[in-house]
């Protein structure tokens, strides 16, 4: 009896928080102002450094494609409690196009401002490899959006492997 009379009480409660009132996430209302674009990540599978979760301030760079033509250039975003939820300063956000036209996005960890000479190579040291973090290099799927809804989920795959190997002699070698 009292299991029915809690589960009545929680249906009660559920409803009582249910509401038309909600806003919903993205450009509703026909604005044709910027609409900035919300960031989520998560790692895929295999571990990175420790684990498959983002640190805190951890920090991607992110492109913004019409086709092949590159509209935004390696923008920061960083996750600053290491929750997957990515932030840009002003100065870096990323606003998608007012006429709603969709655009594809392509994001990668560590970020670093100098990707070479057209902006787009990524060179990496593996000589010291102290600092996982620093050297496990991810590169993400490739989602598409507007600014209706603004919010892109980047799942990112490992680029790099660590093999380590122990080699012993065999008999007969020095």
């Amino acid at each position: 009896m009292k299991v029915k009379i809690l589960i009545l009480a929680l249906s009660i409660v559920t409803l009582a928080g249910c509401g038309n009132d909600e806003t919903p996430l993205g450009d509703t209302t026909g604005n044709s102002g910027p609409t900035t674009l919300y960031v989520n990540g998560n790692i895929c599978v295999t571990s990175r450094a420790n684990d498959t979760r983002w640190e805190p301030n951890d920090r991607i760079g992110i492109y913004m494609l019409a086709g092949e033509t590159v509209e935004q250039n390696n923008k920061l975003y960083t996750t600053t409690d290491g929750s997957g939820k990515f932030t840009a300063t002003e100065a870096e956000a990323i606003y998608l196009p007012t006429d709603g036209s969709r655009r594809n996005f392509v994001a990668y960890y560590p970020y670093t401002e100098n990707l070479g000479d057209n902006g787009r190579t990524y060179t990496i040291d593996i000589t010291d490899q102290s600092s996982q973090s620093a050297i496990d290099l991810l590169g993400s799927d490739n989602p598409e959006t507007d600014k209706n809804t603004p919010s892109v989920r980047f799942t990112f795959y490992h680029k790099l492997a660590k093999i380590e190997l122990n080699i012993t002699s065999g008999t007969g070698f020095d």
